[in-house]
């Protein structure tokens, strides 16, 4: 019998392989248009700035680069999910290999855990048994029991509680502890614990105090943070500095961490650098990093939207009053960012709920006032002046670039959904809002939407499109419809592209190696 060459079939493979992935990122090239057209003014302008993005579907992505007044573009083959983590990989120097086949941690690292205790001296009644409890827990205790078997519940009411924070570096395990300032007083408070075999429910304030959110930045050597406030909060709120050398191991935290009903305690260090009062009117909304030694502080004063720049020992650097009077009637829920090392670029849209007459008082749509456009560089802040709602935003040299993604021009775009298949680029003048260049990312992308319209065969339709919603064969549309090529998001060649929730109790966490093309 010929005896087989191991060595030299595993090479085989590996070369059939190469050359089966080789093949696909030749194939994933597409020849199509793809390029940045002028429509007026000076394209040189547009050289002031620089940045990237993907555009593609399922199968292969296009990454561009426009910087030094060029479009450079290469062709991926994979998911935009698939070729973002390639591209994130890149940027941090991993090698060919971990590129295309290792996966970057995704993992959520949430922002701190806040919980609450019974304040010094407050008065605390405690329960152990089911019909004792006040109605308002034992309703909540009663739906939790049904169906669960044996239990021992333990409960206790307060009239005053204090609110705490933990910091976690889940790097190093560690872990900080410390009291946020804020003491919620003027109404009952509870706590309630149930045990059944096989695990346990907390219930109570506890958990509602993480509906407040906390800010935390991280500065290098030390996290700075503080508590954000809604209309329930009066009293005083700290901003603190967490160092990350006096944080302690997580396993050391103290038994009565986890025993108890709440823990009334601190662990690690906390320095208090600066005090804030706040109430209804005077809340803290976030905070941020704005540069490498700078936080810029969101908070309301008699509900007008004002800005502050702190230096890292609590002083305040410079002071804006935002343009942005009833900010409490405004749900800041995506807030956008460009973060360098000396420069932060913020933006975000002004939505508010709006009630009409015959909705119930659970329904509601949104209406949004425009978009409201910031600049922190140079120890000032600035507003700059922008079109109601863009994309993508920058500003470098006195200039600012809006960038707005667009869609197919067709009267269908409404009932069938549409995607970017480009971009809308303009460089305008920051002091003066003159239009310096007005340029379009052009691609081939609208023939997958041009197609997608054949198939329902909507020329061959009497009534006109905005009267005949009903009689489109909408099942037949989705049957064949597929993923189409779509321009993604922009995102800044250098610095960070961030975006987060100014809606109390809505500060996400952060995913570490999600670089936000998708």
């Amino acid at each position: 019998m010929k005896k087989r060459n191991r060595v030299l079939e595993i090479l085989a493979c590996t070369a059939l392989a190469a050359a089966v992935f080789l093949g696909c990122m030749f194939t994933a090239q597409d020849n199509g248009k793809f390029e940045i057209e002028d429509v007026e003014g000076d394209r040189a302008h547009l050289a002031d700035f620089a940045f990237e993005g993907i555009a593609g579907d399922e199968t292969g992505q296009v990454h561009y680069i426009w910087q030094d007044g060029e479009l450079k573009t290469d062709h991926y083959a994979g998911s935009l999910a698939q070729v973002d983590d390639v591209l994130y990989q890149k940027k941090l120097g991993k090698s060919m290999v971990s590129q295309y086949f290792k996966q970057l941690n995704n993992t959520l690292y949430p922002t701190p855990d806040l919980e609450a205790a019974p304040s010094e001296g407050a008065e605390v009644q405690t329960f152990d048994k089911l019909e004792d409890l006040p109605a308002k827990i034992r309703a909540e205790v009663e739906q939790d029991i049904q169906g669960r078997g044996e239990y021992t519940v333990k409960a206790a009411v307060t009239d005053s509680v204090d609110i705490f924070a933990e910091v976690n570096d889940y790097e190093h395990q560690k872990s900080t502890r410390f009291f946020t300032g804020m003491q919620l007083v003027e109404k009952e408070h509870y706590f309630a614990e149930v045990e059944y075999n096989n695990g346990g429910t907390r219930m109570g304030s506890g958990t509602f105090v993480q509906d407040h959110g906390i800010s935390c930045v991280d500065m290098g050597d030390a996290h700075y943070t503080i508590l954000n406030t809604d209309g329930s909060c009066e009293g005083e709120v700290y901003l603190q500095r967490i160092p990350k050398d006096g944080m302690i191991s997580m396993q050391e935290r103290p038994q009565e961490y986890w025993d108890g009903l709440y823990y009334d305690d601190t662990y690690g260090e906390a320095e208090i650098i600066k005090t804030f009062r706040v109430d209804a009117e005077n809340r803290i909304i976030s905070m941020e990093k704005a540069g490498k030694d700078r936080l810029l502080l969101a908070k309301s004063e008699n509900d007008n939207l004002i800005l502050e720049l702190y230096d890292l020992e609590g002083n305040c650097i410079y002071r804006l009053d935002a343009g942005v009077p009833n900010v409490s009637s405004y749900e800041l829920d995506t807030v956008q960012m460009l973060q360098r090392e000396e420069q932060l670029v913020l933006w975000f849209g002004l939505s508010r709920r709006v009630q009409e007459d015959g909705m119930d008082e659970d329904s509601y749509h949104y209406e949004v006032d425009g978009t409201a456009y910031y600049v922190v560089e140079n120890d000032e802040i600035r507003i700059v002046q922008a079109k109601k709602h863009m994309d993508y935003f920058d500003v470098q040299n006195g200039k600012v670039l809006q960038v707005e993604g667009y869609a197919p021009e067709h009267l269908a775009t409404n009932f069938f959904g549409y995607m970017h298949v480009g971009l809308d680029i303009i460089v305008t003048d920051e002091k003066t809002g003159e239009l310096l260049y007005q340029g379009r990312l052009m691609t081939d992308f609208v023939e997958d939407y041009n197609r997608r319209l054949t198939v329902v065969n909507i020329g061959q339709q009497a009534e006109p499109i905005n009267e005949r919603e009903h009689s489109v064969d909408w099942d037949k549309y989705n049957e064949v419809r597929t993923e189409d090529r779509n321009v993604g998001r922009v995102l800044p060649l250098e610095g960070r592209f961030y975006y987060t929730s100014w809606v109390p109790g809505s500060h996400w966490g952060y995913h570490d190696g999600d670089y936000y093309y998708h």
